[in-house]
């Protein structure tokens, strides 16, 4: 029995060779243990009774109610055996203000978090709706895979340095990509009206996902990067989630997605881009969004073709790591 901030913490299970406060290594990696039990052993199966929930703190359990993780990642790390699904997590601290998410914990090497679910061939989470985008207002369910528009609480929450767009119905059909920094959220880079064009592809490609168009036009082109806000060309035609007309969106001027940048100049680059997709993403829509496919909130421009061929996708999720 261990005395702690005027709580008794009772070591429960030890693994062998080591006594709970005596000297072995703490693990960095599990700061709640760590603060409540010390220098205690610690593994799979239980530490230390933890005051706060009345459960065990533990890897076991980790992505409960009573214990949630920072993340699908914390998770996932923590373990390995942990199948894709529901979980619990709380981003800022421990057991403040859990939340219920959808984990990918197979797909890119997993423990992916869910954060929205955009339809195919549907106009609502498309760039002019702000209410979602911008002010992160939750609708849905996004603790599924459910064929729905969805926003969960960690779209505004959840810190990343990694994103992935993955069809709702196979994980072999996905985009990833790294960010050489770690962002807030998601809605704070929305909220800033600031483009971010510096991800760079780690897993899948454009071409494989649910894609239901003219594959003959699923070419993405060359120097393609990858992020939020972006655009393909000058055009400012709309708004963008809330930011001015004035933004520079493109042809696409999705959200989230890849594009070539600068979006004013010479868009091929000396001919380079030519003839193949320079702007695709969820969140978007095309040009002025005047016809009914214009508006489909995930879209694509194929240079020399607008989006006549690129604008029949299947629903996909937004992913964060």
């Amino acid at each position: 029995m261990h005395f702690l901030g005027g709580f008794f913490i009772i070591c429960l299970a030890c693994c062998n060779l080591c006594s709970c406060f005596g000297n072995q290594q703490d693990d960095q990696k599990n700061s709640r243990v760590s603060t409540l039990c010390g220098n205690g052993c610690f593994n799979t199966s239980v530490a230390c009774k933890d005051t706060l929930t009345g459960g065990c703190v533990g890897w076991k359990n980790l992505g409960s109610r009573k214990n949630p993780g920072r993340s699908c990642n914390d998770i996932h790390m923590h373990r390995v055996s942990a199948e894709s699904g529901r979980y619990w997590i709380s981003p800022d601290c421990d057991v403040c203000y859990p939340y219920e998410v959808y984990c990918d914990m197979t797909t890119a090497g997993g423990g992916w978090t869910l954060v929205v679910k955009v339809k195919g061939n549907d106009p609502f989470m498309n760039r002019l709706n702000s209410k979602q985008w911008r002010d992160g207002r939750l609708i849905g369910d996004p603790t599924s895979l459910s064929d729905e528009n969805a926003m969960g609480m960690a779209y505004t929450s959840l810190a990343f340095r990694e994103v992935m767009i993955r069809s709702l119905v196979n994980t072999a059909q996905h985009l990833a990509w790294r960010h050489p920094q770690t962002y807030d959220s998601i809605r704070s880079i929305v909220k800033s009206c600031t483009r971010v064009a510096n991800g760079v592809k780690i897993s899948g490609d454009i071409t494989k996902l649910n894609f239901k168009g003219n594959v003959a036009y699923l070419k993405p082109c060359t120097e393609l990067v990858y992020g939020f806000m972006g655009g393909d060309h000058h055009y400012a035609l709309t708004s963008v989630a809330g930011c001015s007309v004035g933004y520079k969106h493109g042809h696409v001027g999705a959200v989230i997605g890849a594009f070539l940048d600068p979006p004013s100049g010479d868009h091929t680059k000396n001919g380079q881009n030519v003839k193949c997709i320079s702007d695709f993403g969820v969140g978007g829509g095309y040009y002025n969004m005047a016809k009914a496919d214009y508006a489909y909130a995930i879209n694509a421009h194929y240079w020399d073709n607008g989006n006549d061929y690129t604008h029949s996708w299947g629903s996909h999720a937004v992913f964060i790591r």
